[in-house]
């Protein structure tokens, strides 16, 4: 056979199996793309301020995140609470107070004390109920028990005053609350507990 006749056919086969290979590579390519995760979902996944709200019914169900320090959260007045116009939230009958926050939350150590010892001086008077839970711990910390879990009433008040689970959150009577600290930029525990003695007070009178 000659060399004419047999390079037609070399070059067809030659051409035929290039094609294939670069559809090949491109399938690959389109493959791989397709399976290969983002490498940032979501958002920055360092950014810890990032939140996903709680839509579940269950009221045990939701995610504690660490609350910024709320020394500019918008109020109208000269109290660090924004104000509601709910009903009045009772415990056995009496003005109930309640703090929520974890044991890991920085925030939440800076308040514990002053918060836990003004709690205790005001139970030890009467007339109100006041509730220190640690959300990891489902622990009351003003009770000498070591609880398991937190009423359902009362996560329940959580997550309406604050859905997307911040700690610290603070709630007074329904009729105050807070998420954060009010005074921590300042490191002034002082205007923090002057400011809850002034709302609790409300609630006795």
């Amino acid at each position: 056979m000659s060399n004419e006749s047999q390079n037609p056919k070399v070059s067809f086969i030659f051409g035929l199996v290039t094609g294939l290979a670069v559809f090949g590579i491109i399938g690959f390519g389109l493959m791989y793309s397709k399976l290969k995760p983002d490498s940032q979902p979501n958002g920055d996944p360092n950014n810890n301020d990032v939140v996903v709200g709680n839509n579940n019914p269950d009221p045990y169900d939701f995610e504690v995140h660490d609350a910024k320090v709320v020394d500019t959260m918008p109020h109208t007045g000269p109290s660090t609470f924004e104000e509601t116009s709910d009903p009045l939230c009772q415990e056995n009958g009496k003005p109930a107070v309640y703090l929520f926050s974890t044991t890991w939350c920085p925030h939440c150590a800076w308040i514990q004390p002053t918060f836990d010892r003004m709690a205790k001086d005001y139970q030890a008077k009467g007339g109100i109920e006041i509730f220190h839970w640690e959300m990891d711990l489902n622990d009351n910390t003003l009770t000498s028990e070591v609880e398991t879990q937190i009423p359902e009433n009362q996560m329940t008040l959580y997550q309406k005053y604050n859905p997307e689970g911040f700690v610290p959150t603070f709630i007074i009577g329904c009729k105050q609350f807070r998420v954060g600290n009010g005074y921590e930029q300042q490191n002034d525990l002082v205007s923090e507990e002057v400011e809850l003695r002034t709302l609790i007070d409300a609630l006795l009178e």
